[in-house]
This record gives C-alpha cells, structure tokens and sequence, in this order.
C-alpha cells in the first residue's frame, strides 16, 4: 500500500525501472498518469517505442507476404477484372465470396445472382433478360375498339444500319419460291456476288445486294420486274424499319384534366393517359398546372380517342377528360380538317386555310 500511495502522492522523480519483474509486458497504472511528471514521461515514450517495433514487424510481415506472392505469380494474378483486358493485381484485395486473389466480388464465379439464379455475377449488375419481363402492355382500351398490346422496340440503330443493303422482294403476281429468286438475281449478278432470299411474310422476300449503289438501281428499275426463269411478277423495294408493318402508331399532345392536385406525379399521369392509348412523352411544365396535364399519347387512330375514361387511381375511381392539343402523326384527316371540309363547299375562299393544314 505504501509504494501505491506513492505513485499517487507524487514521488515520481525516482528513476525508472527496468525491464525486469513488472516491466513494459506488464500494465501499470503509470501509463495513463498526467503526463506532466518526469516519471510518466519515461513511461510514455517506452509505449511509444513499443508501438513502434509492432508496427514495423507488421510492415515487415506485410512486405514479406507480397515479395512471396510476386515470386509465384510474376506480379499479376491469372484471373481478369471486371472486363476483358483488366488484370488483376496481387496488390488488389481478395474476394469478399471466397477470399481468392484474381478477380473481383461482383464477378466471383463462385457467386449466385439473386435475380436471375445464374453464377459469376451479382443481382446489382445482371444483365440477363428474364422473359416475365418482355410482356406487352394492354393500352387504350377504354377507347371502344381501339385497344392494343403496346411492345417498346429495343433495338438499335446498328441494327438498321445493318439493312442498308436490303431489298425487299414482293411478288405481285404468279408464283416463286425463295430458291427461284435467288437463281434469277444470281444470274443478274454472275460470280461476282452471290444472293440469299429470306421469306419475311406471304409472298414476301429481303435479299441483301453488295453496295447501296445497287440497292437504289434495282429499285428505281424494279418497281415492276418480270422474271426470265418463272413465270412470275415481282416488285423491289428498300427495307425500311416499317417494312411489313400493317399501319403506323398515330401520336398526338393530349390534355388530360380533373387530374387531383395531391396526384400529380408523372406515373399517375401516364397511368391517366394509357387509358386511351400508350403514354410516350408528358410535358413537365403543365405537371402542377390545375386546368390540365400534357401528355403525348400514341393510339390506333388519334380521331377516335375519347373525350373521357373512367379509371381507379388508387383507391378512388375517376372520370378523366382528354382534349386533342396536337397532332404529331396522324391519319390524313381529323376532326379540324373535316370541319373546314364540310364548309368549303359553302365557302371555297377557304382552301387556302385547308392547304395550311394540310401542309
């Protein structure tokens, strides 16, 4: 008791003691006295120094660990990054799956994605199309008979780029196959190219041509073309992306009104607006304006679409009201045009008006 009276009442200016008995592997309460005395002070730098060599062997562990791996790797780890061309470093961390060096967690091949059930990759970045996915939506059916199953078209712009070459082969009259298509334009063609017809639809063929060049020649003179070898009639035109499409999506700004002002959010306005078609595009700057929302609506026919639809927007059912603002592909008529139809029988003067709109 009295040497730990000691330590307390002040008699720190013995010298310190050494490394036997209770030294530095020891704790003592000296350690964390005031650091004002010449006794703590001794104290503090020899925890220091101890420190000190811990840290240093653990660099030195560390050191040796990394010269072991280079020797039995050459530097770089077999396994590749998260793309092709990445190598792995034995500098980088190990898997956070299975603590393995050479690639990295999100790419383990050891790792179950969670969306798709595959291995090598995690849910976060899949990329796998799951086909619960690719369902098409059943748009504007509150317009009678006018209700579609609207598909989004992924494809790219390579991919109609890729066409340019194409002809489209119809046969207008008789009868030809594939095969004897392809002998005809063979023979026009010789050894320098060689043709390959794909049926696309009933009667209906595309063929790919060597150039561009050649593609617009055999449509300027192929509108009508008799074939030498069958007896049949056949019409050549350019693929387009509408090629074998029955008519075209019409579009139109339509104002959607008697929208509540505590829903005005953009999803209950494309739900507001697939009620009468497919919802393509909404107007942000009439979201919280209270006469009405703009939405862009695409549809079977903009003329029919109805001056309002009854839906349930959360637990309430309402009556939206549509308005046509303008039309952005359209049939060759609507409901303007047909208006100053009527009175231009009345009043021819008012041609002009109707080449306007027209135009």
């Amino acid at each position: 008791m009295g040497d730990s009276g000691g330590r307390y009442s002040g008699r720190g200016n013995r010298a310190p003691a050494d490394n036997r008995g209770r030294g530095q592997n020891v704790w003592q309460r000296e350690d964390v006295a005031v650091q004002t005395s010449s006794n703590n002070i001794g104290r503090g730098s020899g925890s220091q120094q101890s420190g000190d060599r811990w840290e240093a062997a653990a660099r030195g562990s560390e050191q040796r660990r990394q010269e072991a791996n280079s020797s039995a790797t050459g530097g770089v780890a077999a396994g590749q990054g998260v793309g092709p061309g990445l190598p792995v470093t034995v500098g980088d961390p190990p898997c956070l799956n299975c603590n393995i060096r050479g690639h990295y967690t999100a790419r383990c091949p050891t790792i179950r994605c969670e969306r798709c059930k595959h291995l090598g990759h995690i849910s976060q970045i899949c990329q796998v199309i799951l086909t619960w996915e690719c369902v098409p939506s059943m748009c504007g059916f509150q317009a009678p008979s006018r209700g579609f199953f609207y598909m989004p078209d992924y494809s790219s712009a390579k991919h109609s780029k890729e066409r340019a070459n194409s002809v489209v082969i119809t046969v207008t009259e008789g009868n030809a196959s594939f095969r004897e298509i392809e002998h005809e334009f063979n023979i026009a063609f010789g050894d320098s190219w060689r043709c390959t017809a794909r049926p696309i639809g009933p009667n209906q063929y595309i063929m790919t041509f060597p150039t561009p060049k050649e593609v617009e020649r055999a449509v300027y003179y192929g509108s009508s073309m008799r074939l030498k070898t069958v007896d049949a009639t056949v019409r050549l035109s350019t693929w387009t992306a509408s090629t074998g499409a029955n008519v075209p999506l019409q579009k139109a700004w339509v104002r959607i009104s008697n929208t509540p002002l505590d829903k005005r959010i953009e999803e209950n306005a494309y739900y507001a607006g697939s009620l009468v078609g497919v919802p393509l595009d909404i107007d942000a700057s009439t979201l919280h304006k209270p006469e009405f929302i703009r939405v862009l609506v695409g549809c079977r026919d903009v003329d029919l679409i109805p001056d309002s639809a009854e839906g349930c927007l959360g637990d309430n059912f309402y009556d939206f009201f549509y308005e046509i603002d303008k039309v952005i592909v359209g049939g060759p008529l609507n409901k303007q045009t047909l208006s100053l139809l009527a009175t231009l029988v009345l009043h021819p003067l008012k041609e002009l008006e109707l080449n306007n709109i027209l135009l």
